[in-house]
């Protein structure tokens, strides 16, 4: 671990609408609520878990219950494909 980085650890951290520079998390919540970007720069991670609030928790919410339905589930299915190849999909419908 660099050095140089702020150690955060046992915290519950929003990662949403805030730049997190130089810091090593640890032990922590990290915690994204879909309301505005996420900015990680140069963050080193130990062990930690991902936790949803907010609009991202009813997203995860929603596709959780979609999942299990045979109809939707190739749906789900193409959202993670989405994820593993790095597209967000978020340009593709902007005018």
């Amino acid at each position: 671990m660099n050095d140089k980085r702020e150690r955060i650890q046992y915290q519950r951290v929003i990662l949403d609408e805030k730049e997190h520079k130089d810091k090593h998390f640890d032990e922590c919540e990290l915690v994204i609520t879909g309301k505005g970007p996420i900015r990680l720069i140069n963050c080193s991670f130990g062990s930690n878990h991902l936790g949803f609030d907010g609009p991202a928790a009813r997203v995860i919410d929603a596709l959780t219950g979609m999942y299990v339905e045979p109809t939707f589930k190739p749906f789900v299915e193409a959202v993670f494909d989405q994820i593993r190849s790095g597209y967000s999909g978020v340009t593709k419908w902007e005018k």
